[in-house]
């Protein structure tokens, strides 16, 4: 029998309830198919069901627990060894130098047994390669030790120790509200000040107000989404619902068909508010705080997340504001950064919220290389013509073909619609905009929702000007550039621009693409 090696880890017991879990999760659908065509089949048999619910659950446990002790991972000579499945063997090595991110998040359970679940991404990957899904503060701490040693962790990634980690999920995640936070989780330089006896700066830091998390939370407009998902799961339930209990019958039948108003009014109501607040539970405590070369956000209430970006991955930032946060002077700011991101997303949370005032200082304080345009270039009136032909033209053939095929004067309900394309297109060129400052190139760019993108001119991986036929009557053209985020590219664009002025943007582009390998063209539609 081989003999384990003591230097080889498992994770903590409760991992078995995740790797069960995991189990249920991809047997479910099936269970869930058998039991819905016995129902329609009409050959229900409790007995069936409460067994193949006992052999579900039991055999996804015994899985579990086989996955658990299967997985194993240990760190020698600078290289993580990752070794896990249950059926087929895998076996992950991971050199310390490929370490792009140590992402530490915590939900109710890992936070009742004191516990951490470690995402661990590489540079190129698409999704984390190593996910612990609970070890101890202290474990998580040694790894963090060891993937970050040496001269990296000088440049990359400071080093906490497990009572920094502790103290900083406490006053992270604590009640109360602070314009900023002074006491976070500290680096190694810290502790050892602290051996002898010496104090040191505090780091620097920023906590987002509970009363302006608030603000964000109902300014967020994720309601949009969230009726999405009820929609889609009042699509699959509907026939089912019709043939038991119509709803909108019954409510027609009490109240009156007016009522149907006010129902869809409170429905709205109801998602809107469970929107909010689950926006305000993910983002609850959110804090940011730097330290050498690093950025590091605290967020999350019911579950804790720590996530961390190196400088040297962010590739420019953006500040964005819808039509509710311009008009109270907010804006909510994202970093553009090489690799993977929460959630395989193109852009990075930086900060939840902040009043546009007090962002030059968020910059210095935290992306000191970054700084906001002094002016914004706009459009002439002459690109005006071009926001507006195609939306205004498409929205009146749609409502001229409603009006005629819809029965019963429903048709009319469309008539609106020119005039919103008019104001879209009209909104679309008035926030279209951009500034050169030094090595930096701004985009403004939106509609309803106003974004500004604020980029080196070396983190540009390529840029083309363009014209249609139409563009070129009017001397337009359109620039488009790409710099790295995410797992892939983001694209920016600046549409309906006078041609010269792009020319100029194209030569200002051409002069720092030698050093930063970008490529870049010109093209004639």
């Amino acid at each position: 029998m081989k003999k384990f090696d003591p230097d080889t880890h498992r994770l903590h017991g409760v991992s078995i309830f995740f790797f069960t879990f995991k189990f249920v999760k991809d047997l479910l659908y099936p269970l869930l198919a058998v039991v819905i065509s016995t129902i329609v089949r009409g050959e229900i048999n409790l007995l069936w069901i409460i067994g193949g619910v006992l052999i579900l659950v039991t055999g996804s446990a015994v899985l579990g627990w086989l996955s658990w002790l299967r997985f194993t991972y240990r760190i020698s000579d600078d290289i993580l060894h990752v070794h896990h499945g249950l059926f087929i063997r895998k076996k992950l090595y991971i050199h310390r130098e490929r370490v792009q991110s140590f992402d530490m998040s915590a939900g109710v359970l890992h936070r009742i047994f004191g516990l951490w679940k470690v995402q661990i991404e590489t540079a190129g990957g698409t999704k984390p390669e190593v996910v612990l899904s609970a070890i101890s503060t202290e474990e998580s701490v040694r790894l963090r030790e060891a993937l970050y040693k040496s001269g990296r962790r000088d440049q990359d990634e400071p080093s906490v120790t497990s009572e920094d980690l502790q103290s900083a999920e406490h006053d992270t995640f604590g009640p109360g509200e602070a314009a900023s936070v002074n006491d976070l989780s500290t680096n190694n330089e810290r502790a050892q000040n602290t051996k002898q006896q010496a104090s040191v700066e505090p780091l620097p830091s920023i906590r987002i107000p509970l009363r302006t998390l608030l603000l964000y939370s109902i300014t967020s407009g994720r309601v949009g989404i969230a009726i999405a998902v009820i929609g889609a799961a009042y699509s699959q339930i509907d026939d089912w619902l019709t043939e038991s209990f119509d709803i909108w019958n019954f409510v027609m039948n009490s109240l009156g068909a007016a009522s149907l108003v006010w129902v869809a009014a409170a429905l709205l109501l109801a998602v809107w508010l469970f929107s909010a607040i689950m926006t305000t539970l993910r983002e609850y405590g959110f804090t940011l705080q730097a330290d050498n070369g690093k950025l590091t956000t605290y967020k999350g209430l019911l579950e804790r997340k720590q996530a961390s970006i190196s400088l040297k991955r962010v590739q420019g930032f953006y500040f964005k504001e819808n039509a509710i946060r311009r008009l109270l002077g907010y804006a909510s700011v994202h970093v553009y950064i090489a690799g993977t991101t929460e959630k395989y997303e193109q852009s990075f949370l930086l900060f939840p919220m902040i009043r546009k005032s007090e962002l030059p200082g968020l910059l210095e304080q935290f992306l000191p290389a970054y700084q906001l345009p002094q002016q914004i270039n706009k459009l002439t009136l002459r690109s005006l013509p071009s926001f507006l032909t195609v939306p205004v033209v498409t929205a009146v053939v749609i409502t001229a073909a409603a009006v005629i095929w819809i029965p019963d004067g429903y048709g009319l309900i469309t008539i609106a619609l020119p005039l919103i394309a008019l104001l879209w297109g009209w909104l679309r060129y008035r926030q279209t905009g951009w500034s050169v400052d030094e090595d930096m190139l701004t985009i403004r760019h939106g509609s309803f929702s106003t974004h500004h993108s604020i980029i080196p001119k070396h983190r540009v991986q390529w840029h083309t000007l363009a014209t249609t036929p139409f563009q070129r009557r009017k001397k337009l053209g359109t620039l488009s550039l790409a710099i790295a985020s995410g797992a892939v590219f983001v694209q920016l664009k600046l549409r309906h621009l006078p041609w010269a002025h792009g020319a100029k943007l194209m030569n200002w582009l051409r002069r720092g693409s030698s050093s930063a390998n970008g490529q870049g063209h010109t093209r004639m539609g």
